[in-house]
């Protein structure tokens, strides 16, 4: 599912849940505080799990963040798809929040709460460590809208640098996509 589609499942969700409708996303944020759980019961029945509450509201506000970059509903809607939500190396039990394979290069995606640059940093470099035997090139983000930090880490040059927005949406846009399950890229 897109990132658009599964934003407003997300806040439509909370909507049937709690008979209202938001104003702003402060008032979305204290319904889905309360119907966090039977949300999140929705969402892995519909094969998304998130880490926790705050990946999830942090999912969001990357959504939202998209827009304030300027990204139109139809472009998150068509170049948002077939991302592994979570997914997991079963045999090192390394997670990762958004990754999507790809013929041309794979996309990894770090949703960020609270966290410091460095700590992006090292994540990314971690990321790196564990997904450089990929045959392709991988784009390494990480996205924290409560810090306004949005970080690229460049392996090759081992540096990082500031996600300028028309860079990472060309990215989105032009990765030929490899589309696999979760159990599909285990294997």
């Amino acid at each position: 599912m897109d990132f658009e589609t599964l934003t407003r499942f997300i806040i439509c969700e909370a909507k049937v849940l709690s008979g209202q409708t938001f104003n702003n996303f402060e008032e979305f944020l204290v319904v889905f505080d309360e119907f966090y759980s039977s949300i999140t019961n929705e969402l892995v029945r519909i094969g998304y799990e998130f880490a926790n509450k705050t990946e999830l509201i942090t999912f969001v506000k990357m959504v939202n963040l998209l827009y304030s970059w300027r990204f139109t509903t139809a472009e998150i809607s068509n170049f948002t798809d077939n991302f592994l939500y979570g997914y997991t190396i079963p045999q090192i039990n390394k997670e990762f929040d958004l990754l999507r394979f790809g013929e041309n290069y794979n996309i990894n995606i770090e949703l960020k709460s609270d966290s410091t640059p460095e700590e992006q940093e090292q994540q990314l470099r971690k990321n790196h460590f564990y997904l450089n035997f990929l045959p392709s090139k991988t784009y390494y983000y990480s996205i924290s809208p409560n810090t306004s930090t949005y970080i690229e880490y460049v392996p090759e040059e081992d540096k990082f640098i500031n996600i300028l927005p028309e860079d990472f949406f060309k990215v989105i846009k032009e990765q030929n996509i490899i589309r696999c399950t979760s159990e599909e890229a285990d294997s």
